[in-house]
């Protein structure tokens, strides 16, 4: 049996509607907006919808379609922010016993078939807006990409790998609007470092803190979905042991844990006292007053074990 916590949320979207009407010596007009700058265009969450091979050399095409089959399955998503950070996730459906089965795709970094994989850095684009550049964290060399074409519904990135003569499109399409507050986002960096190994063992304190860090990518989840007035809210690019009901929070049963979940750990040892941590708070049974939206309802469970942990 799955342990249940209940309890509620709340969160207001804001909608700003601004017309602008000019006059001018007797005759009225409407005054069109200024067009947004290039930049001002690609923050927000863009997922992969195609990708199309712009010429790929005869030692790749017999792994084309296995490998295009297997990345658009996986999913992929790249997250921009106004602060100029990014980050680029690749979902994954495999849970623990699940074996891998990549397809080889020699030697071309983003035809990446992996699934569960997570990068952050810093993007920024070149002076004619045709380029984008991503600097990893970590010191990894930056990747220049080129920008196909950008509007307010789809991105195109156009990968080149010269020594196999191989080139590919990533189209991607528009699935959320940047939100208020950057920092609220689910994808922002902040509500990532989850994700991100140590390069050693930790304290049970920082093992805690990592966990409470999962926590509230998940109540930014929920939350951006209120603001964006999503119908579903999508968990493929966010790995848990967590479970989401109609209206609670419990945990998976042990079959049903990613292991895309456990990466972000330096051990399995270290992610199973995060696990125990979050299985004795909801062993305290918080109930909270419904709102009658389960999805502010759930967050506010979140929100309510995060503050436990920080007793």
């Amino acid at each position: 049996m799955s342990k249940k916590t209940l309890f509620p949320v709340f969160q207001t979207t804001l909608v700003l509607f601004l017309l602008l009407q000019g006059c001018e010596q007797g005759s009225s007009s409407i005054k069109k907006p200024a067009e947004k700058p290039a930049d001002q265009n690609l923050p927000g969450t863009w997922e992969l919808a195609d990708v199309i091979n712009t010429g790929s050399a005869n030692t790749v095409r017999d792994q084309w379609n296995n490998a295009k089959g297997l990345i658009l399955k996986n999913g992929l998503a790249y997250n921009f922010f106004a602060d100029g950070t990014y980050t680029r996730i690749s979902g994954n459906d495999k849970v623990v016993g699940d074996k891998n089965n990549p397809v080889y795709f020699p030697g071309i970094t983003f035809m990446d078939t992996q699934g569960a994989r997570y990068k952050q850095g810093k993007w920024t684009r070149s002076g004619d807006r045709k380029t984008l550049t991503l600097q990893p964290d970590g010191g990894s060399e930056p990747e220049t990409i080129e920008i196909v074409s950008l509007d307010d519904k789809f991105l195109t990135l156009r990968f080149y790998q010269r020594i196999l003569s191989f080139s590919c499109d990533f189209k991607l399409r528009r699935t959320g609007q940047p939100l208020t507050d950057q920092f609220a986002d689910p994808y922002h960096p902040s509500n990532n470092q989850w994700r991100v190994p140590p390069g050693r063992p930790e304290s049970d304190e920082q093992i805690q803190a990592r966990m409470k860090n999962h926590l509230r990518h998940y109540i930014a989840l929920l939350e951006a979905s209120l603001e964006r007035k999503q119908r579903r809210v999508s968990l493929q690019y966010s790995p848990s042991v967590i479970q989401i009901y109609n209206g609670g929070i419990g945990i998976r049963q042990k079959k049903h844990w990613e292991e895309a979940f456990f990466t972000g750990f330096h051990s399995r040892n270290d992610a199973q006292k995060a696990i125990d941590y979050y299985t004795d708070i909801l062993g305290k049974n918080i109930s909270l007053q419904a709102t009658g939206d389960w999805v502010k309802d759930d967050a506010n469970v979140l929100r309510a074990l995060v503050a436990e942990m920080d007793n």
